[in-house]
């Protein structure tokens, strides 16, 4: 087997194996950013005229690299506002707490349904601090109902639904162990190739 021959396959080797590893990255990255949030399309907000309440929004990055995010209102900005709408960081492996304000005209119609979607972007800036471009994103969308006064409204906390299901790190491993078996094929075709070359 000749020099060319060999660097050839090594090249090829290292190609392969650059390209498993971006996979992988871009798969956790891709899953590892999430969102909680006391509402959602199985659980509205119900509110009176006149009343304001505040949202939290619990960013997290478990895994893969800090995050720049970038907030917005898609639907619903009429009555929704974020306390802070300029980008934050989430570094790896924390949460944050991201607070919006909800408010309700006072001549609000009892009954109407006010829906609300939020969205938080992932951004890749430059060491200036320009935006080179947007990456993934979550959202939460939710309905905000409005109620009489007088009706009462449950004083219980809703709980914050866990974004990282057991279905979705079954995925993930199951996504990362194929990867794992194609690189060790290619591998073992590779060691082949060479045990033949060499006869």
């Amino acid at each position: 087997m000749d020099s060319s021959n060999t660097l050839k396959m090594k090249l090829k080797e290292k190609y392969i194996t650059a390209s498993i590893i971006s996979i992988i990255l871009l798969t956790t990255n891709i899953f590892a950013f999430g969102i909680g949030a006391p509402y959602h399309e199985n659980n509205p907000l119900k509110i009176s005229p006149g009343e304001s309440v505040i949202i939290n929004f619990n960013l997290q990055n478990p895994a893969g690299k800090d995050l720049t995010v970038r907030p917005s209102i898609r639907q619903g900005s009429e009555i929704i506002e974020f306390i802070d709408s300029s980008d934050f960081i989430v570094a790896v492996g924390d949460s944050i707490d991201f607070n919006a304000r909800v408010t309700i005209p006072s001549n609000a119609q009892i009954n109407s349904i006010y829906p609300i979607e939020v969205t938080f972007t992932t951004v890749e800036k430059a060491e200036e601090g320009r935006t080179l471009g947007l990456g993934a994103s979550v959202g939460r969308r939710f309905n905000v109902e409005i109620i009489p006064i007088s009706e009462e409204i449950p004083k219980e906390e809703p709980k914050l639904p866990t974004y990282f299901t057991k279905y979705q790190l079954a995925i993930i491993l199951g996504i990362i162990i194929i990867i794992i078996l194609i690189w060790f094929i290619l591998k073992k075709k590779n060691n082949s190739k060479k045990i033949k070359y060499k006869k």
